[in-house]
C-alpha cells in the first residue's frame, strides 16, 4: 500500500515506544492513546516521515479513527473492497489530516510505504489473525527490513491462506479499477445490451484480484526462498475465459475482433506491401486481395484465442483447416518470402 506525501528537510527524529506489545490496551502517541497495533503502525511510518509531535497525534487519531470504522464495517459485512479507501492518502488529503500550512514548503513529493507487516495489523480481523500471530507481528514491526525478507518472515507467522487473502486486500483497490475499465470498454464496443453489470464487474474483478495478488507476492520474493506459497491457486482461468463467460460467444467475437482491428490491420497491409514488393499483385483484384488479407489475418488470430480458451482438438483441427485453406495470394507471398532466404544463403 502506498501513501503520497510530502517530505519533511529538517525535524526532530520520530521516536515511538519501541517494545510494543499486543497485550497491552493501549500506547501513548504523542498525546493520544491508541491501541498498539496503530502504534506499531507508526512507528513503521516513522522510518520514512518525520513530524513534529502534534502531527503525529492528528496523524495517530485518523488512523485510530479509520481502524475503528473498519472493525464495524467487517461486523455489517461490508466487501473487502472498502478497507484500502480507509487507509490511502493522496497528497492532499494527507496534508490535510495533519492540517499542513501552506507555508509548510518542507513537504516535497514523495512515495510513503506502509509495510507489509503494517498491513496484515491493520486488516488482522479480516484475516481472523490470532493473538498469537499478532504478538509476533508487533515484535516484526519494530525494525526495519527489506521487502523481500519482510515477505519470507510473515509467510512464516501468518498461514499460506492468510497470506494470500493479505496480497488481495492489497489487490483489491486495483483489481476494482481495472473491472471498471473492462466494463467502459465493453461499453465503448456496444455490447453491453442485456448484461447485468454487476454480475460482468463481480467475475472480472474476482479474476483480476487473485491474479494480482499473486502477482504482487511472487514479485516481491526471492524464488528460492521456501516460503509458503499454498494460499495462492495459480488458476489456469485467464482472462479471455473469463471475457467469454461474462460475454457469451456472440458478444465476445465482436470484443475480439474490435480489440485486435489495429493490429490485425498492420499485419494485412505488411502482406500486401510485400506482394506488390516481390511482384506478386499483377492481374489480381487488389481490393478482393486485402480484403481477403485481413479477413483471414482475423480469422487466424481469433482460432488461436479459441485453442488457448477451450485447449481441445476439436479447437486444434479447426485452426488447421484455416490454415490449410489460406488464400492462394498468401500461400504464393509465404513461398516467394523462403525462396528470398534461401537464395540468401
Amino acid at each position: 500500500m502506498k501513501i503520497k506525501f510530502k517530505k519533511m528537510k529538517s525535524l526532530l527524529l520520530f521516536l515511538l515506544i519501541l517494545q510494543i506489545s499486543a497485550r497491552a490496551q493501549s500506547v501513548k502517541i504523542a498525546s493520544i492513546r491508541v491501541s498498539p497495533i496503530i502504534g506499531s503502525v507508526l512507528h513503521n511510518l516513522s522510518y520514512t516521515i518525520k513530524l513534529p509531535d502534534k502531527k503525529i497525534a492528528l496523524l495517530a487519531q485518523y488512523l485510530k479513527n479509520q481502524d475503528n470504522i473498519l472493525e464495524q464495517e467487517i461486523k455489517n459485512g461490508v466487501p473487502m473492497l472498502k478497507d484500502l479507501d480507509l487507509f490511502s492518502f493522496e497528497t492532499l488529503k494527507f496534508n490535510e489530516i495533519i492540517r499542513a500550512n501552506p507555508s509548510e514548503t518542507f513537504y516535497q513529493t514523495d512515495q510513503l510505504n506502509i509495510s507489509i507487516i503494517s498491513c496484515a495489523l491493520i486488516f488482522r480481523n479480516r484475516l481472523k489473525i490470532d493473538s498469537v500471530q499478532i504478538e509476533k507481528l508487533l515484535k516484526l514491526n519494530q525494525n526495519k527490513i527489506d521487502d523481500k525478507a519482510e515477505i519470507v518472515q510473515l509467510s512464516e507467522i501468518l498461514n499460506s491462506s492468510q497470506t494470500a487473502k493479505l496480497f488481495e486486500l492489497i489487490s483489491a483497490k486495483e483489481a476494482s479499477d481495472w473491472a471498471i475499465r473492462d466494463w467502459n470498454k465493453f461499453k465503448d464496443f456496444k455490447i453491453t445490451d442485456g448484461l447485468d453489470s454487476i454480475e460482468v464487474y463481480n467475475n472480472i474483478y474476482d479474476y483480476r484480484r487473485k491474479r494480482l495478488a499473486f502477482h504482487n507476492f511472487y514479485t516481491r520474493i526471492d524464488q528460492k526462498d521456501s516460503v509458503a506459497k499454498g494460499g495462492f491457486r495459480h488458476s489456469t482461468t485467464d482472462l479471455p475465459r473469463v471475457f467469454l463467460k461474462v460475454l457469451k460467444a456472440d458478444k465476445y467475437r465482436v470484443y475480439f475482433e474490435k480489440s485486435n482491428i489495429v493490429d490485425v490491420d498492420a499485419t494485412a497491409k505488411k502482406n500486401w506491401d510485400d506482394i506488390k514488393l516481390l511482384g506478386l499483385a499483377n492481374d489480381i483484384d487488389s481490393i478482393k486481395a486485402k480484403s481477403d488479407l485481413r479477413h483471414y489475418e482475423m480469422n487466424v488470430r481469433f482460432a488461436n484465442d479459441r485453442v488457448f480458451i477451450e485447449n481441445s482438438l476439436k479447437s486444434v483441427f479447426e485452426r488447421q483447416d484455416l490454415v490449410n485453406d489460406k488464400p492462394k495470394i498468401l500461400k504464393d507471398l509465404e513461398r516467394a518470402r523462403s525462396n528470398s532466404i534461401n537464395n540468401r544463403f
